[in-house]
Order: structure tokens, then sequence, then C-alpha cells
């Protein structure tokens, strides 16, 4: 089958941008002005990330202030159209379904229907009502997205096949299959409405013998979010991070395909070389693609979406010239000091506050955790003071606004990261505290003259829009869970406060294992922390450590560490600290389960014990593999 791709030094067919609604309601008036802007660079495609945000006849469930109606998106098409761009609705199908589950009425359609204690986020493909619901919603809203496309998600579906009834038919006909079915009988719901598939291709990672079966026609978005996509292939995302030439495969297959790119702090280098990258092929286009920004706004990424317009209207414009541009165009005359502070703070990852405070907890800042520090920080300062001079149009003073309030969180979330560990240490020397509540007072005057800045923002931004301001919902509990620390700052160190020093070790970051650490006393085992507990993007290879506080009259017997789910942990050592004691392993108690080498948690070194199946396509398509839980227990 001969694919529509054009040659990759053409403007590419489609070059669309993303908004996220489902996460985060935009007005339709600002989404209309988005729309002129991203036109304005070179976008000829709308895609609207939207669940189950609109309210039709079939799905009348939202309330009015948490939905929009067919009119509204009627007006967000017209004001496309007059601007020569066409909308694609993104209604998942499969996963990342929340929005529609939201509403009791749709809960029997859910696969987590059978576990009350389970979030429901996923449709069942084994009951013919979820096909009968989309037959229905498609049909409504394919009265006013009147464009030739419609996507219909099938990323990310972890929970995919969970229920008694699709377990079941997994054992006789394999995941995979089961997934071809979902493709192919919603593909046949887009072929009645006279529209294109388009779906995620992330679950091929996991059965790529499937792609064979994709009903024709369809355009698979090739996304990924690696800061470097090589030129032999971008590496998986969850199924063992292998690398392959996804694209050439695509090619080969003759199978119609966009490059997904992210909109984010830190997303240049992912849009430079996944261009580069697509342009050694055929391909159909690029989504450039804006994921959750209730915590931020559009503004802040204005730059980095115009440069990646400009790049692929015209592959031939260098990118040096392209980010040029892309700034005169937003901030007209800023200065070259200034184009250059924008481009720092967008080209490095942004590490937004939030809790829980174990987040900071993880051992003293590391050298290139003091690197990256300062660069925010010089960035921040350049930025202000290149600024400053300019008259600026009420859409260049938000940009950079926002670009500044960005950099100020980033710079509070060192702050915290350097003064937490320190306030928990149980043998923090005396001398160390005057400095430390110094600089503990300055994190937290930055913390609050933040809060006052950013609360008016959802309201002047989003007027009437819900949810509710979650950046500053975000803020105030994050202030809440810090509480705990000031009052130990301000109090000294007790002789029943410990910590545990955790030293771990986690081979693929992108895999879902969960931990449960429990320290094990007379009375058995207390649990002390539950969840992922993954490195931050800073670390450099494998290795990171994580402190848990609690408080003991007594010393522990030892630690209880318990894994399951998707990919495994390693362990490599552990000890429990007091103001007067420091306690080490002697001796593993218990290994249970799938359990790798558990005499290596004994030592403070590079070995690690691991806990869990390492090799998650094997546990995707044997899911019991995943509730498995490996056991070591160690005694101090």
């Amino acid at each position: 089958m001969p694919n529509t791709c054009q040659n990759k030094r053409q403007p590419w067919t489609v070059r669309a941008v993303q908004m996220d609604l489902a996460r985060q309601m935009e007005t339709v008036d600002y989404i209309c002005a988005y729309i002129d802007f991203a036109a304005a660079h070179g976008f000829n495609t709308l895609v609207l990330y939207l669940e189950g945000r609109v309210r039709t006849a079939s799905f009348p469930y939202r309330p009015a202030e948490e939905s929009y109606t067919l009119d509204e998106m009627a007006r967000v098409v017209r004001q496309a159209t007059a601007a020569g761009m066409d909308v694609v609705p993104v209604i998942p199908t499969l996963a990342h379904c929340e929005q529609f589950f939201t509403a009791p009425e749709m809960a029997h359609l859910a696969e987590e229907r059978e576990s009350p204690a389970q979030d429901l986020r996923t449709f069942c493909p084994s009951l013919a009502e979820t096909y009968a619901f989309f037959a229905n919603y498609l049909y409504e809203l394919s009265a006013v997205f009147t464009g030739p496309n419609v996507h219909l998600g099938c990323d990310e579906t972890w929970n995919f096949a969970t229920c008694s009834l699709c377990r079941a038919e997994a054992e006789r006909t394999g995941i995979g299959a089961m997934y071809t079915r979902h493709i192919q009988r919603i593909g046949e719901v887009c072929a009645t409405l006279g529209k294109r598939l388009w779906i995620w291709d992330d679950m091929y990672e996991f059965f790529p013998e499937e792609l064979a079966h994709i009903p024709a026609g369809t355009v698979l978005c090739h996304w990924n979010y690696n800061e470097v996509i090589e030129p032999e292939g971008a590496r998986a995302h969850l199924a063992n991070r292998w690398r392959y030439d996804w694209l050439a495969e695509y090619e080969r297959l003759g199978l119609d395909v966009l490059i997904g790119a992210w909109a984010r702090r830190g997303g240049l280098s992912n849009a430079d070389t996944f261009t580069s990258y697509a342009q050694r092929h055929h391909v159909l286009g690029g989504l450039l693609m804006h994921w959750e920004l209730s915590e931020t706004y559009h503004e802040e990424l204005m730059p980095l979406v115009a440069y990646v317009g400009e790049r692929w209207r015209n592959p031939e414009l260098e990118p040096a010239a392209a980010w040029a541009q892309a700034v005169e165009s937003l901030i007209p005359g800023a200065p070259p000091a200034l184009a250059l502070a924008m481009r720092s703070l967008t080209q490095s990852a942004q590490i937004r506050l939030g809790k829980p405070v174990s987040r900071y907890l993880c051992g003293p800042l590391t050298g290139g955790e003091q690197t990256e520090r300062a660069l925010s920080h010089t960035a921040h300062a350049l930025l202000q003071a290149a600024s400053a001079p300019l008259a600026l149009h009420a859409t260049a003073a938000r940009i950079l606004d926002d670009m500044a309030i960005s950099a100020r969180q980033e710079e509070i979330f060192w702050g915290l990261r350097a003064v937490l560990p320190a306030i928990y240490d149980p043998q923090l020397p005396a001398a160390a505290r005057p400095l430390l509540q110094q600089q503990t007072e300055q994190v937290l005057h930055a913390l609050a003259t933040l809060r006052t800045d950013i609360a008016p923002l959802h309201a002047q931004r989003r007027p009437c829009m819900r949810p509710e301001n979650r950046a500053i919902a975000d803020l105030d509990a994050l202030i809440a869970a810090l509480q705990p620390a000031w009052e130990r700052l301000a109090r000294g160190t007790q002789d029943d406060d410990w910590w545990l020093i955790v030293r771990l070790a986690l081979p693929d970051t992108h895999g879902l294992p969960h931990l449960r650490i429990s320290l094990l006393d007379d009375d058995g085992a207390r649990p002390l922390a539950t969840g992922m507990y993954k490195p931050l993007e800073q670390v450099v290879g494998c290795h990171y450590t994580v402190q848990l506080p609690f408080t003991s009259a007594t010393p522990p017997r030892g630690v209880r560490f318990e894994v399951w789910g998707y990919g495994g942990q390693g362990i490599s050592f552990v000890e429990a600290q007091s103001r007067a004691q420091r306690l080490y392993p002697r001796a593993v108690a218990q290994a249970s389960g799938p359990v790798r080498d558990p005499e290596h948690i004994l030592r403070d070194h590079t070995p690690f014990a691991y806990l869990g199946h390492q090799d998650i396509v094997t546990t995707m398509h044997h899911r019991a593999l995943a509730e498995e839980i490996a056991i070591i227990e160690v005694l101090f």
C-alpha cells in the first residue's frame, strides 16, 4: 500500500498543534485567538484533546461549567476554517478516558468496573455497549467537527484486558489481537462517518506484528518526548526502552505517520532532533502537543510553538534563524541577550513545585543539580535585565511574565531541595542550624511572594473556567505539606527522630514499579512509604537516593521492601539514622517472589538487589506477572 507522506524537503502536509482541553479548559475566545497565532506561524491543523469535554444528547452528564456545547465547538471550527486550519478532535476510546468516567452513568462501561478501589479510566472493549456509545457520540460530534480527520487515542492502555471478560479473551487470542480488534471496530465507526482515523502508536511496541492489520488509511501519531531522538530511531516508551527505527518500519509498511513532539520547557532538543530524524523519512507531518497546562499558560511556550511552526513550514530554515524569527515576531526589537535568555529557559527542563515532600528528600544537591540551579538563576536574571527597557505589548508581556514565573518556581524547587534534606537530617550539626534557618526563610519568602503573584492569573486568563486555579491549589497543598518541616527546624532534632536512607537503582525510568517500604519492629511490619520512587531528570546513571523520615522511641529491627507492577526496582543499600545511632543491614531475613541477588543490599556499593520482573513486554502480555509481589526483609 503506497503511503501519501511528503518528501522531506517540502513543507509537511500536516503541521498541527494541540491544545489539551481535557485537563484544563480554555475560553472559546482564547481558543479562537490561539488559532490565529498558530496559523500565523505556519500551522494548518488544530488538534483539540477533548476526552469527554463536549456535552451532547448521548453524553449530557458533564456540568455546564466543566464542558463545552456543540455550538461553542462550532464557533471554534468556523474560526479555524477562516484561518485555513483543519480541526481534529481527540476522543480517546480505550484508555485516558477519565473525563467520561467522572459521570457515574458511564461506570458500567469501564474496564475497572469490577475493582472498586481503582480509578475508572479505560473503556472495556469486550462490551458491545462501548461501541454503541461511541457510534452515537462520534456521530453527534461529526456534525460540528466537519473536517476529514478524527483522533481516537488508544495510547498507554495499561489497564487494558484486566476485567474478567477481557482476561478470558486475552488468554484465548492474546492482547495484540484484542487491541487490533478494537482498532478495527472503532475504525468501522469512523468509516461510516467518512472520517480518517488517527491513533497514537505506542502500544504497537508490545505487538509490532499487529501493524499489518491496521485499517487502511489510518494515520499513526508517532509520539516520543525523549530529549534527543537518535538518527537510528526513538527508544520505546514502556516496552523495555528498546531503540528501533519506527519511521523506516512505517515507511516499509506503507503507513502514514505524524511525529509527535511535546511543547514544554525542555522541548527544544526533542523538537529539533525529532524533526531532523523525520526529515530522513517520508512523513505526513508533525504534531506539537500541549499537555496539562493547568499549572501554567500557553504564553510561556509561544516562542517554542512559533519556532516549531516556522521550521515545519520551511524545512530549509536553519534552527538559529527560525528561533530569531519566532522571537522577533513575538517580542519586536528583542535584544540578543533577551533571545538568549528565552532560549535557555525554553531549552532547560522544568521541574515544577508540588507534593510530596519526598520529592525533595533525595540527598544533598549533586554537582549536576548545582549547575542546573545556577543556570536557571542566571537565565532568569538575564531575562529580567534584558526585558526591562522594552515597551511591550500585552502578549509579549505575558510571555515574559510567564517565563519569569516558571523560572521562579524552579528556583524555589532547588531551594527546597537544598534545605529539606538538611532539616530532616537527624545528625545535623548544631553549628549548621543558623545558616539553614536563614536559607529556609529566603525560600519561604519566595514561596509566599510567588503565591501572591500567581493568585489572580487564573481569573484573568480563564474567567469562569473550571477546574479552579490548580496552580494555587497545588501551591497551598505544598505549603501545608511543608509545615512539619518548618516545625522540626524550629524545635530542633529529638532523640526519637529517625530517617531511612535508601539507595535505589532503576535501569528503566519509564517502568511503572510500585515500591512499599515498611519498618520491622516487635509488632511486625509498619508501612512507612508506598509509591513510585523515580529519580529526578537531572540524575545521571541509574543510582539515586531517597530519604524517609519517621519517629520511633526504639530502633527498628529492620526493613521490608515490596515491589510489584511493570518493571522492577533495584535496591543497593539501606541504613537508618537517629541523632545517636546509625544502623546498617547485617542479614537478609527473607527473600521471596521474583527477587535477584538480595545479598547486594548488605553493602553500600554499585551492585543492587532486583525486585520484580525487569522484562516489561512479557509482563504486559502476562498481566499476572505484574501482580506478583517481590519481597526482601533486611535486619539491622
